[in-house]
């Protein structure tokens, strides 16, 4: 076993708040149409803006926030991962309980497209958790049973939103076999779809996480 630290480097908030932007600004340029190439150009100009407000201080301190990205980096590609494999299998079981949505064009198969769009959801609520985080992004691998119940709550809400737009803006209907909630009349299937399985993934990841970090020190 490895004499250091497990996971000795925290990352900033400013760290954190850097990377959730860069790969929530690479998944909705994706999911609202934008092209490999036009994603690039763009972020090819932030990069370099960002260059040049920054390059002093990054080359001081580059090891160490080069070995924070990549931390930062992998933990977000876990959760990605993970919820995208989770919601594209709900996605496709769960389609029949709608109707209404063939006039939605979308670039990718709907229940794909629909994926990518809960895994943006996904990225934004662990965004907002870690906001409110000391440890930054760290608090995934360490996730604790409050965490794992916050992230229900937070998912009972982001699909309640969800299912309120679509259907204010009449993006889809209910099948008749759709049971619906009481009260809030909105369907059951989303609303414990995001309940589930945001915390599930964060979970998984969670494990991924420890497994990988255990197997590094070995």
């Amino acid at each position: 076993m490895s004499a250091g630290r497990d996971d000795e480097a925290d990352e900033s908030p400013e760290e954190v708040r850097r990377v959730i932007v860069e790969t929530l600004w690479y998944e909705v340029a994706h999911h609202f149409g934008m092209d490999e190439e036009g994603v690039s150009a763009r972020e090819a100009v932030r990069a370099r803006r960002s260059s040049r407000n920054v390059r002093g201080s990054a080359q001081n301190a580059g090891g160490r926030d080069c070995f924070v990205t990549q931390k930062a980096s992998m933990t977000l590609l876990f959760v990605s991962v993970t919820a995208f494999v989770l919601h594209l299998a709900w996605e496709m079981l769960h389609l029949p309980l709608y109707s209404d949505y063939e006039e939605l064009r979308t670039l990718l198969p709907l229940p794909l497209w629909a994926a990518l769009g809960d895994v943006l959801y996904t990225l934004l609520a662990i965004g907002l958790v870690s906001l409110f985080k000391k440890s930054g992004l760290r608090w995934i691998a360490q996730a604790r049973v409050s965490d794992f119940i916050g992230l229900a709550v937070l998912g009972f809400l982001i699909a309640i939103g969800v299912e309120y737009k679509a259907l204010a803006l009449d993006r889809w209907e209910y099948s008749a076999a759709m049971p619906i909630v009481p009260l809030l009349r909105v369907g059951l299937s989303p609303i414990v779809q995001m309940t589930v399985l945001l915390p599930l993934s964060v979970y998984f990841a969670s494990a991924l996480l420890r497994s990988n970090s255990t197997n590094v020190h070995l």
